[in-house]
């Protein structure tokens, strides 16, 4: 059962508007499913017998260890010192594990398709009473799966209001204060920490094994930036060069000052909506295919009729667009381009809501195209038969 199924998004209307950006909140038990994904023992398997390397697998004490400490010169983890390092208290992290195990990969999507942003994994491994690291904030939101033993999450003064990724947390500039919220994380709870909050994480008296899912949100300010790239890059009189003496001369600074003005206040909503499509096509894009069974759906690809039940695949992320007398299909960092008269079709086909058959959508629009089109987006990997 995927995350998804399990009901873990049913309610992210009123996450994303009463809680995201807000509170930290516990959700006690709806995280079962995932150590089901990924267990304790799984993540030792990881740590001890797959020839883990550094620096996808680091050693950290309330903070990064020395690296030499626990790897050979190939990089490759020397497991007879790191089970020493663990044995005498520290933690391991394995970073952005999504990349290296199947069903985590599917986990982080599910979060990217939820909220249409990029998300990633890292997993954490602590022995009894440790801390992987300091009281610290994150730059981005994370959502903390417990899958073994119980963690206390403490929440402390010192937090900073929504940082951005231009914002690192500097232990010199940014000191906890006092405790202000204390939550027991066991296995099957699901703690949500939004960014900026300090916070500061203790294993009780046994092994201790989470995943935190980091969500990196598009705000506000993410728009503004890709903007205003926007409008330099098709406006050479703001890549022009500024009067030498606007900051001696009054006159020419208040003519800087209208100049920019007067670009900024030009733009229009058509380009703020380009600029919101480009940054989820670039999403979009730069997603893998997660399919495991390509090459049997191939084979069944010459057997499509119309009771053939099929559906978008639910990991895949897509966009259509029409335009130069084109439907174009944007996917897997692969644009999939048919006759403009099949848009209609496709947007038929992308709307339907699950497992549909060919007939109940010509029910909808005909089109004498529609098996050509299945078998082509069946072969791209974007649907799949059921």
């Amino acid at each position: 059962m995927s995350l998804s199924e399990s009901g873990f998004f049913s309610d992210v209307e009123y996450f994303c508007q009463s809680v995201r950006d807000k509170k930290t909140r516990l959700m006690p038990g709806v995280g079962r499913v995932v150590c089901d994904i990924l267990s304790g023992d799984d993540v030792r398997q990881f740590v001890f017998e797959s020839g883990a390397r550094y620096p996808d697998l680091q050693v950290i004490l309330e903070g990064p260890v020395d690296h030499g400490d626990y790897t050979f010169p190939s990089g490759l983890v020397d497991v007879v010192a790191l089970a020493q390092l663990i044995h005498d208290g520290h933690s391991v992290v394995l970073h952005q594990l999504h990349n290296r195990f199947g069903p985590l990969a599917s986990l982080v999507r599910e979060f990217e398709a939820t909220f249409e942003c990029r998300a990633q994994a890292n997993v954490y491994f602590s022995p009894p009473n440790a801390a992987a690291l300091p009281p610290h904030f994150d730059n981005h939101d994370v959502f903390v799966f417990q899958l073994e033993g119980t963690k206390t999450w403490q929440m402390m003064k010192g937090s900073i209001e929504l940082p951005g990724p231009e914002t690192t947390f500097l232990p010199q500039q940014h000191e906890p204060g006092e405790l202000e919220e204390s939550f027991q994380v066991s296995a099957g709870d699901v703690l949500y920490v939004p960014r900026g909050i300090m916070h500061h994480a203790v294993a009780s008296e046994s092994d201790a094994v989470h995943i935190t899912i980091g969500v990196f949100w598009t705000t506000y300010a993410d728009v503004a930036v890709d903007l205003l790239k926007h409008l330099v890059g098709r406006q050479a009189e703001l890549r022009a060069s500024i009067p030498r003496d606007w900051r001696t001369s009054t006159a020419i600074q208040q003519q800087v000052l209208a100049e920019i003005h007067k670009h900024v206040d030009a733009i229009s909503l058509e380009e703020i909506r380009l600029v919101l499509t480009e940054r989820w096509l670039d999403l979009v894009m730069t997603r893998r295919p997660l399919i495991s069974d390509q090459l049997e759906q191939l084979r069944q690809r010459d057997e499509i009729k119309p009771s053939t039940q099929f559906r978008v695949r639910p990991l895949a992320l897509w966009h259509q667009s029409v335009h130069d007398d084109q439907a174009v299909v944007y996917c897997y960092g692969r644009e999939i381009a048919f006759p403009s008269h099949i848009g209609p079709l496709l947007e038929t086909l992308f709307r339907a809501d699950g497992i549909v058959t060919i007939s109940a959508l010509l029910k909808e629009i005909e089109s004498p195209d529609w098996k050509v089109v299945v078998q082509r987006l069946l072969a791209e990997g974007l649907v799949e038969l059921v």
